[in-house]
């Protein structure tokens, strides 16, 4: 467990979804509330963006390697 994931916080509903990245550095969480947060983690700081628009809960997510 790293103490960053602490600050994780930004879903307004629960959490139905989870991805992380091969590298382990980027994660990306779909909630109830219709976002998807991409957190890029790193040994001293969490960054977020938010993406915004879809029209039900976000219930999957995936990275690819392409």
């Amino acid at each position: 467990w790293h103490p960053l994931f602490e600050k994780l916080q930004g879903h307004s509903g629960s959490i139905t979804s989870l991805a992380v990245s091969d590298s382990g550095n980027l994660v990306a969480t779909g909630g109830s509330d219709k976002n998807i947060i991409l957190w890029e983690v790193s040994d001293s700081d969490v960054n977020k963006i938010t993406l915004t628009g879809h029209t039900n809960a976000v219930n999957s997510l995936e990275f690819t390697k392409d």
